[in-house]
């Protein structure tokens, strides 16, 4: 079987890298008139251009632009879109990805990380990650979709930098199509091939010790 993965460097000069399998698409979010061009380049791809279909163009459109929008007010700075897992085969899933503060209430990451992750986030699962130990909390819901009622997911990421002044938080949403742990162990997969830049590991070499 051909390889289906790919690493996928943070679009708009992020310091991180991803490996995603299938086929994605990943957007900046701080240009608007460039995520709508390639928002609009998109689902015409993905739909045709078949007279028939411009009104669920414009509703997918429409739909991917809000969800942009909100991400980008809510502080992301990056968002990926799953297209296919497999060759013709569906993935509906996103991940959107951005920098936040260590929460007040957190321990000083100096003294430790992983206690700092603890306090900042209570509630979450501190799991290792290749790049140190990171918070992780997952939740499972249901959403209308017409008559029907589709389960969902929602898991959460904080990852601490390299010299652990910020963190990384990818916030992961999808339709679950199949096994909950299955599924949660996929995107637990995705997080964990996450891997710092040559300048974020270089910065934080550089920065002086405590």
């Amino acid at each position: 079987m051909a390889d289906v993965t790919r690493s996928v460097a943070a679009p708009g000069g992020g310091d991180y890298s991803l490996i995603l399998p299938g086929a994605w698409v990943a957007f900046a979010l701080r240009d608007q008139d460039d995520v709508k061009r390639r928002v609009t380049a998109l689902v015409r791809k993905q739909l045709g251009r078949a007279d028939r279909l411009a009104r669920q163009r414009r509703e997918v459109t429409a739909e991917m632009l809000e969800t942009a929008r909100r991400a980008r007010e809510a502080g992301c700075s990056a968002m990926y879109m799953a297209l296919e897992i497999l060759p013709g085969i569906p993935f509906p899933a996103a991940i959107l990805a951005g920098e936040i503060d260590w929460p007040p209430i957190a321990t000083d990451p100096a003294g430790g990380v992983e206690e700092a992750l603890a306090t900042g986030f209570p509630g979450s699962d501190i799991v290792p990650h290749r790049m140190g130990p990171a918070a992780r909390s997952v939740e499972f819901g249901t959403q209308e979709v017409g008559a029907q009622t589709t389960p969902t997911m929602r898991a959460q990421f904080r990852i601490p930098y390299p010299d652990a002044s910020r963190l990384l938080e990818f916030t992961v949403s999808t339709p679950m199509m199949v096994d909950a742990d299955l599924w949660a162990a996929l995107f637990d997969e995705i997080i964990d091939s996450m891997t710092w830049s040559r300048a974020a590991r270089e910065t934080a070499n550089a920065a002086p010790t405590v």
